[in-house]
């Protein structure tokens, strides 16, 4: 009997680790929200990966995404 209750207790705890891992999954970002202004002054936005920052290319007045080891030009 008390190696029925140890084996339950066991099994409820490992059952909320397994959850609350879930749920700390969904709170993580899916990708960057990136906001500029354009060479007439409206707020431009796009959307960048988690592995990639945000980048405003003034001279062709275009966004884009680089990794974050690359360089913005």
């Amino acid at each position: 009997m008390l190696r029925t209750a140890a084996i339950a207790l066991a099994l409820a705890i490992a059952g909320t680790f397994a959850v609350s891992d879930t749920a700390d999954a969904a709170k993580k970002p899916k990708y960057n929200l990136c906001k500029a202004k354009d060479n007439a002054g409206k707020n431009v936005s796009w959307k960048c990966g988690t592995e990639e920052k945000c980048c405003w290319q003034p001279l062709i007045n275009k966004s884009a995404c680089v990794p974050k080891t690359g360089i913005c030009l």
